[in-house]
């Protein structure tokens, strides 16, 4: 789908933090400073970027329990962090939005905003009485850590609501119920159960991309009050 917002190198790097503008510079001299044919005229000097670079690197190493190094660490820091923005703004008019000269530069590529996907399919664990005579309640299996989910925001499932959808006579599509609706994973709770008989039920999320799939059907057995 089309961006909202134009691509762009960005810094993904603060003052405040010199490990991060260390690292950075490091990329910088292995990516657009090595790179002169696409990036000719640089407008910091790479041999005077790379000495701050390596005297940084060295201030930090030093600099734990020397209250004077981490002083000068963090000057050097924001010094070099200085250089590197202003190398950023050298480049951004080269690449133009091209991920590739943009990823050639050492800097990073803005995040594009994304619609989100619909939710994932669930698993239903058990099911559980809960309050009332007839009350019930849907635990879901948890969700694996990190199946799915990228640095990408539009895999991280957020702002979901679920329902739940009972029968007896789970061949017939149409005799399904809704006997739950818009909840969240923790509360799945329902009591239009039929006692003594097997009871199917399922569940599906929803959120603004749309539902996600339904999970298996499952069933169980309510008690008669």
């Amino acid at each position: 789908m089309a961006s909202f917002r134009s691509v762009e190198p960005v810094l993904h790097c603060r003052k405040d933090r010199p490990r991060e503008v260390v690292r950075l510079s490091v990329r910088l001299l292995t990516g657009v400073f090595a790179h002169t044919t696409e990036f000719p005229n640089p407008v910091v000097d790479k041999v005077f970027f790379e000495s701050k670079s390596k005297e940084l690197s060295k201030l930090i190493a030093s600099a734990k329990g020397n209250t004077n190094k981490k002083n000068l660490r963090d000057v050097l820091a924001r010094e070099l962090h200085g250089y590197c923005s202003e190398m950023l703004e050298y480049v951004k008019p080269i690449c133009k939005g091209n991920v590739k000269l943009i990823t050639l530069t050492g800097f990073e590529v803005n995040r594009q905003p994304r619609k989100h996907q619909a939710p994932a399919k669930r698993v239903i664990l058990k099911i559980v009485r809960h309050g009332g005579a007839t009350q019930y309640k849907m635990i879901l299996a948890k969700m694996q850590v990190g199946a799915g989910v990228t640095p990408d925001p539009a895999t991280h499932q957020r702002d979901v609501r679920y329902t739940v959808e009972l029968t007896i006579t789970p061949e017939d599509p149409k005799s399904w119920n809704k006997v739950c609706v818009s909840a969240p994973s923790t509360k799945l709770i329902f009591d239009e159960v039929f006692p003594g008989m097997k009871n199917y039920v399922r569940v599906y999320g929803t959120n603004a991309a749309g539902n996600g799939p339904r999970s298996n059907e499952t069933y169980f057995t309510p008690v008669i009050p």
